[in-house]
C-alpha cells in the first residue's frame, strides 16, 4: 500500500452546516484578534458546504450578520458568486 497524502491542520471542523461554518469563522476572527495564525478546515461530505441543510431553508440571518459584522455584505456575495436567491420573508403562516 503506497503512502497517503495527508494536509496538516491546527483544527478541523467537522460539518459545513450552520455550527461549523460560524465556529470555523468564529475561530479565525478571535485568531486575527489575538495575532494568531491557525490554519483551519472545514470538512464536508455534500458536494458543497452547507448543502445538506442549507439548500432551500429559511433562516432567521440576524445571527449570521452579527458574526460577519456589519460591513460584511455576504448576502450580495451569495447571490452574485454562487447563484443563489436570498429572498426576505414577508409572512408566516
Amino acid at each position: 500500500i503506497g503512502e497517503r497524502e495527508s494536509m496538516p491542520y491546527d483544527v478541523v471542523i467537522v460539518g459545513g452546516g450552520p455550527a461549523g461554518l460560524s465556529s470555523a469563522i468564529r475561530l479565525k476572527q478571535l485568531c486575527l484578534e489575538k495575532d494568531l495564525d491557525l490554519s483551519v478546515c472545514v470538512v464536508e461530505k455534500g458536494s458543497e458546504i452547507g448543502s445538506h441543510i442549507l439548500s432551500g431553508n429559511v433562516f432567521d440571518p440576524k445571527a449570521l450578520n452579527e458574526l460577519l459584522g456589519p460591513d460584511n455584505d455576504w448576502i450580495n456575495d451569495l447571490e452574485s458568486n454562487f447563484n443563489s436567491i436570498a429572498t426576505p420573508v414577508t409572512t408566516d403562516q
